[in-house]
């Protein structure tokens, strides 16, 4: 990989989760990882709070992950506004969250809802579960403008983690969609194991029905008809509802 893990730190055990997944990623792929820590001003900050929550998670993934590199970030700012601009470019921003289980839109807010609307990289949010034992990479296709990235992405991903692809397409049927999906799959990682899937399900169902049992969920952030990034309802009940690592593509 040729950008760095943006991972936001802040001692919880959803962050510590999210250290150890971009520390293992970033340990298969040769990519780096910057561990980062916002003091927002606005909610009475403990600046030596954030810098030892920092410095412990920092010793952790060296003692885990010996030669990986691991840089350290104290930043200043609002906490989802200031990730959501750090980084560009390959750079993927990681970030831990409490949310899993079946909510359906229970809960109107979302942190990394927010972030996944605003950040110019790819994003990984990461549930506060163990999935090391897991196997296989998920990419939900929807036929739209990011399918293609989504496809590579997963491929890639798979091919990495030596792990088949599962291709998922739900609600109307888009001609070729998964067709044109496993060919660019295939083009990106040959070798790999693809299979796909349709569902009449509802998307987001569908998609974390199919990410239960294994290692990585990749979809696509979506836009609009002037090309505008948007966060669609399937995308924003997955992050509500995590049950594996989910990168949404850009």
């Amino acid at each position: 990989m040729s950008g760095a893990y943006i991972v936001g730190v802040d001692g919880s055990a959803p962050s510590r989760r999210a250290v150890g997944w971009a520390c293992r990623i970033a340990s298969i792929d040769g990519g780096q990882v910057t561990l980062v820590h916002v003091n927002d001003p606005t909610v009475a900050p403990d600046r030596a709070r954030g810098a030892s929550a920092l410095a412990d998670a920092a010793r952790e993934a060296r003692a885990a992950h010996p030669g990986l590199a691991v840089h350290e970030e104290l930043l200043g700012g609002p906490v989802w506004r200031t990730l959501a601009t750090r980084g560009s470019g390959d750079d993927v921003l990681v970030i831990g969250s409490h949310k899993t289980g079946y909510l359906h839109g229970r809960v109107t807010g979302s942190f990394a809802a927010r972030i996944a609307l605003h950040t110019r990289t790819s994003l990984a949010v990461v549930p506060d579960l163990d999935v090391r034992s897991r196997v296989g990479v998920v990419a939900g296709i929807d036929g739209g403008p990011t399918a293609t990235a989504v496809a590579e992405a997963a491929a890639r991903r798979a091919h990495e983690l030596v792990a088949p692809l599962l291709l998922v397409h739900a609600g109307t049927t888009h001609g070729d969609t998964l067709a044109v999906a496993a060919a660019t799959a295939r083009a990106t990682a040959p070798g790999i194991e693809i299979q796909s899937r349709t569902s009449t399900r509802l998307p987001a169902d569908a998609l974390l029905d199919a990410a239960r049992s294994r290692a990585l969920l990749v979809v696509g952030q979506g836009s609009d008809s002037s090309g505008d990034a948007v966060l669609g309802t399937v995308l924003h009940d997955v992050l509500l509802n995590l049950n594996a690592p989910t990168l949404i593509v850009r």
